[in-house]
């Protein structure tokens, strides 16, 4: 699997940025859930927002492993992960199948197991962590999601 990772420096001093090429295969997750957790390490994050954070963009990386690439051999998926001690903008790029994201309407996810749904757990998952998402389809037939988490200081 290959894996490179870019670290950029800013003009903010806590700002980091990581760039992840990786092949859209299930040992992948382990390597972009472990790559968020260093990267915010250093940084004052209250545990539960940073894993809530982990937990959705592992859904989301698992549903580009699930879905988009279903009909063939695992392709690159591409995180670029962002991560201040206030918030954290994680993209997840493929060029998989189209897929709209916002066709899935944010419901809670105790209504969904009431109502036995057989899928869209993670859907669901994503946008009641994230404070924000983003989801773009390019004409060069990319699926770009973006999913932003605004941080509390930890203690607080």
């Amino acid at each position: 699997m290959a894996k490179t990772q870019e670290r950029k420096k800013s003009a903010g001093p806590r700002l980091r940025k990581t760039v992840l090429r990786l092949a859209a295969q299930p040992d992948a997750l382990k390597v972009v859930r472990n790559t968020i957790l260093k990267e915010a390490g250093a940084l004052r994050i209250h545990p539960e927002e940073l894993y809530s954070m982990v937990l959705a963009v592992d859904e989301a990386c698992a549903n580009v492993i699930r879905h988009a690439y279903k009909d063939g051999p695992a392709r690159p998926m591409i995180i670029e992960i962002e991560i201040t001690s206030r918030q954290m903008s994680i993209v997840i790029r493929d060029s998989g199948q189209a897929f709209d994201f916002g066709e899935y309407p944010r419901i809670p996810v105790r209504e969904a197991i009431a109502q036995r749904a057989e899928r869209g757990y993670g859907i669901q998952i994503i946008k009641s962590v994230v404070d924000r998402w983003e989801h773009t389809r390019t004409k060069s037939g990319e699926n770009r999601l973006r999913l932003i988490k605004y941080f509390h200081p930890a203690g607080s």
